[in-house]
């Protein structure tokens, strides 16, 4: 068992590295002021499909230094991620955040099936209801599939895109996301690894148009939303 595991693992890893698009670069080139920032990090009980501690830093680190305004984020799950997105934005800010309706199929779903992640049983944004962070958080229960992005539409400052990891969602939410966040803005993606094809398919299909780029020593991908042309 834990030899197929390991073999696995390799064997994804050779894939990713010679098929992946995206340019891997130091947290630093991204964010320059990354080693003065004053991060806000709340408890951590952590799922199985939570961002790991420090990826979860980067993000706070990410939003301190971006300060939005308006933050969207593609898949509440647990909130959170939520939680410290609304703990890190200034004053004020307010975070929307999309997950699938309560009776959706898939919170039945066994978690084997590809793309739908450990969302059984998990309350979507269960880890910040009741916090003072909670007040600036409004929960949208919506396939995003179905998500109507007009209203949101050049609006959003920070974008954070870890719904489901299957193709075809990745590819519309992706697409969501450049509508809905203004140009200078920033999108983040999660699991753009080796594990995760669908992820790194959507992503890589718009790497000879956008400047993507992958966060080194994470699954992060991130983009800052190119001014569009006339």
């Amino acid at each position: 068992m834990a030899i197929g595991h390991t073999l696995k693992r390799k064997l994804a890893g050779v894939r990713f590295r010679a098929t992946r698009k995206l340019p891997f670069v130091d947290p630093l080139v991204v964010w320059p002021g990354l080693s003065s920032a004053d991060v806000r990090m709340r408890p951590f009980a952590g799922k199985p499909d939570n961002v790991d501690r420090y990826e979860l830093a980067l993000i706070c680190a990410a939003v301190r230094l971006a300060a939005p305004r308006s933050m969207f984020e593609f898949g509440t799950y647990d909130g959170l991620t939520s939680w410290h997105l609304a703990a890190n934005a200034p004053e004020g800010a307010r975070l929307h955040t999309l997950d699938l309706p309560i009776d959706h199929p898939t919170r039945r779903a066994d978690a084997s099936v590809p793309g739908t992640g450990h969302v059984k049983d998990v309350i979507p944004g269960e880890r910040f209801h009741g916090t003072p962070e909670g007040a600036r958080i409004d929960q949208i229960y919506c396939d995003s599939m179905d998500f109507d992005p007009r209203p949101f539409a050049g609006s959003i400052d920070f974008c954070f895109v870890d719904a489901s990891h299957a193709y075809e969602h990745v590819k519309k939410d992706t697409d969501n996301a450049l509508r809905i966040t203004r140009p200078g803005g920033t999108i983040l993606w999660h699991d753009y690894s080796r594990w995760w094809t669908g992820v790194q398919r959507a992503l890589d299909e718009r790497a000879s148009e956008l400047p993507l780029r992958a966060i080194r020593r994470t699954s992060l991908a991130t983009l800052v939303v190119p001014a569009r042309s006339s």
